[in-house]
């Protein structure tokens, strides 16, 4: 890369046409479409205004579910990902920012798979209502939990919250 603030598309193009043969490619303009085992993508090269790549990028990636949904019986989830130059602290509310470093990362191993330590975080803030906008934890009634009872809950973390939460619940 020439450049290191700018990502060439050259580059991103050698990097995707070296992706497995599972993996599907498509160009439209700068933009890229990848599906593959672990996902779709659409993908645009962060520029110099970052609020009209992720602008354009968001048009492309809903003009492509709606394409799609002509075409398959089950439209998969679309990620728009703004692939940037350079690693650091990169953040957009409507879009994912991946360094190009990780992209191949995240083509293969798509949506990382919540753990368990994770899980328990969300519960405890969706239980809280620590979360903006104020999601409020819902459907955890004794039907829902089956032959569980109230103590067989999933293990809680170390959080000193959890407890608290787990207080909280409505089938506590």
């Amino acid at each position: 890369m020439a450049n290191p603030t700018r990502l060439d598309g050259a580059d991103l193009d050698r990097l995707l046409t070296s992706l497995p043969r599972a993996f599907a490619v498509g160009a439209f303009g700068d933009d890229r479409f990848v599906a593959g085992p672990a996902g779709g993508f659409v993908l645009r090269a962060a520029g110099e205004d970052v609020d009209r790549d992720v602008q354009g990028l968001l048009k492309v990636t809903n003009a492509t579910r709606v394409a799609l949904s002509d075409h398959l019986p089950w439209v998969p989830f679309l990620d728009p990902l703004l692939v940037s130059p350079t690693a650091g602290s990169h953040h957009h509310p409507d879009v994912t920012v991946v360094p190009v470093d990780l992209l191949t990362d995240v083509l293969h191993d798509g949506h990382q798979r919540l753990d368990v330590a994770t899980m328990d975080r969300i519960f405890v803030l969706l239980a809280e209502h620590r979360l903006d906008p104020a999601w409020s934890l819902i459907g955890w009634t004794d039907e829902r939990m089956g032959e569980c009872s109230s103590s067989d809950r999933p293990t809680a973390s170390t959080w000193p919250s959890t407890t608290s939460a787990a207080t909280a619940l409505p089938s506590s």
